[in-house]
């Protein structure tokens, strides 16, 4: 099943009657679902919410092999005119532990990791050409102390990267030892 939530706000000073759809597309851009919501009026200076659903079994599981993500285009229409549009990205996968075993989507892992302190400075296909360059001896990313170029997970993705953030923060003190140090 695919839900896309919307929260519709109305700024204007009268009542508007906005009908909201959505449009799953694929790797390439091509739609693979449209779903159709019926109209919903929404007061001056009030919200409304809008949930556009229906069953859907996507076609792939994002995997490092093979890292498909969708993208879900929704578009909020005032009569025939188009008022505002959002879009975001996802996939399918299913992350779980058995014992010692990592499993992405039932199948056992083995994690394989590169650690960035930062990443590249720089644009997301910069990013994207470092993280397919690592793919070759890594299939997972640490984020080393939480610092993330903004495109880094966006760009994991599309390459078949695994990310693993890093939480920062100290080892806790016990009684006696010295600050800084690991007694």
């Amino acid at each position: 099943r695919i839900e896309v939530a919307l929260e519709l706000v109305n700024d204007g000073p009268a009542p508007a009657t906005l009908t909201p759809t959505a449009v799953v597309r694929g790797l390439e851009g091509e739609p693979l679902l449209a779903l159709a919501g019926t109209p919903v009026e929404v007061a001056a200076g009030a919200r409304a919410s809008a949930t556009l659903a229906t069953d859907w079994l996507a076609p792939h599981q994002w995997t490092p092999a093979t890292p498909v993500c969708y993208r879900a285009e929704a578009e909020l229409r005032a009569g025939t005119v188009a008022v505002d549009r959002v879009g975001t990205g996802f996939g399918f996968r299913e992350f779980t532990i058995k014992g010692k075993d990592f499993l992405l989507n039932g199948r056992r892992q083995v994690l394989l990791r590169n650690s960035w302190l930062t990443g590249p400075s720089a644009g997301p296909e910069t990013v994207y050409e470092q993280l397919r360059g690592d793919l070759t001896h890594f299939n997972t990313l640490r984020l080393h102390l939480g610092f993330i170029n903004q495109h880094t997970i966006g760009q994991a993705d599309r390459a078949g990267m695994m990310i693993i953030p890093e939480f920062w923060a100290w080892p806790p003190r016990r009684c006696g030892t010295t600050p800084g140090r690991n007694g």
